[in-house]
């Protein structure tokens, strides 16, 4: 993680609307009306300035992507058949539904043929959901026009968020790339005109490592190093003292990030995904 400097309102709503606790949307609505900057301060650290909030998308931290979040425990719902192309009334028929129904809807996906829309849903409502959709195609359902309405359990939404997106170029492929190289596999996409935020829907399992594999690639370093150490004795500690003074220097200067995942002797071994605090 690193600390973002500034960040404009839109960009702290879409984070905050995916899971940061710091801050909800709610809470900034009078201070966006009456364009009060706001300031997130650490309470361990209080003489650091922190991050600002106000009205401007340009500031000192330059980067296109400001942001990752993640929402857990999310289902994914899909409906598809051939009866639907070119039918009006189908979306609003399904979301009608789910509003009168009480179901949040957090994303939306329909491909440009109509053949399909899936949407998520938190992972309690997911039975819900699905059951309602069934009931409001029922007719199309009989006559074989909705050939199925299927939910998919056990998912997540990953989101990049960033004022800058739109304007430049390669974001989605950035984004897309990494998760590729990661092999974390994308079961829906959404994107809006404005660009800001790119919404993919993941497996819940992938996301750990969907987030390591997009801070990589959009703000760590070109090469990340995943190191193991067996025998730190004299000189395996030796080699990892070397390494807790030279990390930082190697990642500024090369774009070097080195991660020891594991320190091992004859009798036990430490591991972390993160990395060891070599201290």
């Amino acid at each position: 993680a690193h600390i973002i400097e500034h960040i404009s309102y839109a960009e702290a709503t879409e984070l905050s609307f995916f899971g940061a606790r710091v801050i909800h949307p709610q809470y900034m609505v009078n201070a966006i009306a009456k364009n009060i900057p706001i300031r997130l301060r650490c309470f361990a650290d209080h003489l650091h300035l922190g991050t600002l909030v106000d009205h401007h998308s340009d500031g000192p931290d330059d980067k296109p992507v400001k942001g990752f979040s993640v929402i857990h425990n999310v289902a994914l719902v899909n409906v598809e058949g051939a009866g639907m192309i070119g039918v009006p009334g189908i979306a609003q028929r399904l979301f009608s539904s789910m509003r009168e129904a009480g179901i949040s809807v957090i994303l939306i996906s329909q491909a440009s043929s109509e053949y399909s829309i899936c949407f998520a849903v938190p992972a309690e409502q997911a039975a819900y959901a699905c059951a309602t959709a069934r009931s409001t195609f029922a007719p199309e359902i009989a006559n074989h026009r909705v050939h199925q309405v299927e939910v998919e359990m056990g998912c997540a939404i990953l989101a990049a968020v960033g004022d800058k997106v739109p304007g430049t170029p390669g974001i989605s492929g950035i984004f897309f790339g990494a998760l590729g190289k990661a092999h974390v596999n994308v079961r829906a996409i959404a994107q809006g005109s404005s660009e800001r935020n790119i919404s993919a829907v993941i497996k819940d399992q992938d996301s750990r490592r969907a987030l390591r594999a997009l801070h990589a690639g959009f703000f760590l370093s070109n090469q990340a190093l995943s190191v193991g150490v067996f025998g730190p004795g004299n000189i395996g500690g030796t080699l990892l003292d070397q390494i807790a003074v030279e990390a930082k220097r190697l990642n500024d200067e090369f774009g070097v990030d080195i991660r020891i995942r594991a320190i091992a002797n004859s009798t036990k071994m430490l591991l972390d995904e993160q990395g060891l605090q070599l201290s």
